[in-house]
C-alpha cells in the first residue's frame, strides 16, 4: 500500500525499504547465507514504476471497483506514478527532480532526511493526521 501514500511520504518510504532491502543483503552476507541479489540494487525509479504497474495498480483499480472509498488511495497512486515517470524522464534529459519539491498534501510530517521525527516525543503530535480526517477508509 505504500504507493498509495502521498508522493513524497511514498518516496521516502520507498527509500527507506530499499535501505532495509541493502542492510539484509549485507547481513546475509556476513551471515554466508545466499545473497538475494535483488536486494543490492537500492532504490532506483524505474524499479518502483514497475512494481507499481505490474503489481500495486491493477490491485487497486480492482479494489476500488469492489469499494469505491478506495478511489482516494488510487488518486494518491497515479499521483505517485506520475512523480516517478517525470523523475525517470529528467534524469534522462540530466534534470533530477529535487525531492524536497515534491507536492506533499499530507499533513503527516515523515521526519529529517534520515526519517528520524524531528518532533519531540514529549510533545502532542498535531503534525499527524486525524484518524477521522481525508482518508475515507478510516471511517469503516
Amino acid at each position: 500500500s505504500n504507493p498509495c501514500r502521498e508522493p513524497a511520504l511514498a518516496l521516502r518510504w520507498a527509500r527507506l525499504l530499499a535501505e532495509e532491502f541493502r542492510l539484509q543483503a549485507r547481513k546475509e552476507e556476513e551471515t554466508g547465507v545466499d545473497v538475494s541479489t535483488f536486494m543490492l540494487g537500492g532504490y532506483k525509479a524505474a524499479n518502483e514504476i514497475f512494481f507499481i504497474q505490474t503489481f500495486v495498480k491493477p490491485l487497486w483499480d480492482t479494489m476500488a471497483l469492489w469499494n469505491p472509498p478506495f478511489k482516494f488511495y488510487l488518486q494518491h497512486l497515479t499521483d505517485h506514478l506520475d512523480v516517478l515517470q517525470k523523475k525517470t524522464h529528467a534524469k534522462e534529459d540530466n534534470d533530477d527532480i529535487d525531492e524536497d519539491k515534491i507536492e506533499n498534501r499530507s499533513t503527516f510530517h515523515p521526519g529529517d532526511k534520515n526519517g528520524r521525527s524531528t518532533k519531540s516525543a514529549h510533545q502532542p503530535r498535531s503534525d499527524l493526521p486525524s484518524i477521522h480526517g481525508d482518508d475515507p477508509v478510516s471511517r469503516f
